[in-house]
């Protein structure tokens, strides 16, 4: 788990820009089992989790904790899929084990989109985000998260981001799953 003083300077950037370190929802109960891996970072997807939308703040620790537990050790990913979430009330939470303490220009390989994990940042919304509007919140918190981590590695957010489709056409630097 990452503290702020054990941080690189952009996880330590990134913890002053309002993102909670994953110590803040990891009791010490999730210990990743994958190999962590780095790659230059092309892209940002954004994502939700299909869970409920009606929580309290308080308890957005605890829903991260069972993602990672969904993730980690029912699907056997090693850890929780997505480098960052974001919660309905703003809060900007670290998941994927390392995502804060990356070099500038890298993110680490998350497991949140089969195909497109490699050089892009995963952001998830908690919620279900398929008919309900996200709010601005979630809307901000990703936007946070992009622009912190875009001018860490000097990207653009208008450029193509060099992934194609599965039809074959160029991908933005941001899209959806």
């Amino acid at each position: 788990s990452s503290t702020q003083s054990g941080t690189t300077a952009e996880g330590r950037a990134g913890i002053a820009a309002g993102i909670h370190p994953r110590s803040d929802w990891d009791s010490g109960s999730a210990s990743p089992t994958w190999d962590e891996e780095t790659a230059t970072l092309q892209a940002a997807i954004i994502h939700h989790t299909a869970g409920t939308n009606n929580y309290a703040q308080a308890d957005v620790p605890g829903i991260i904790a069972s993602i990672y537990y969904y993730h980690a050790i029912t699907l056997g990913w090693g850890d929780i899929g997505y480098n960052f979430l974001v919660d309905k009330y703003g809060g900007l939470w670290e998941g994927r084990e390392g995502s804060l303490d990356v070099s500038a220009d890298s993110m680490i390989v998350g497991g949140h989109v089969y195909g497109y994990n490699t050089g892009t940042v995963g952001i998830a919304a908690l919620g279900d985000f398929t008919t309900a509007d996200p709010g601005a919140g979630i809307i901000n918190g990703y936007a946070t998260i992009i622009e912190y981590r875009f001018d860490l590695a000097g990207l653009d957010a208008r450029d193509a981001s060099g992934f194609k489709s599965l039809s074959g056409a160029s991908l933005p630097r941001i899209f959806g799953h």
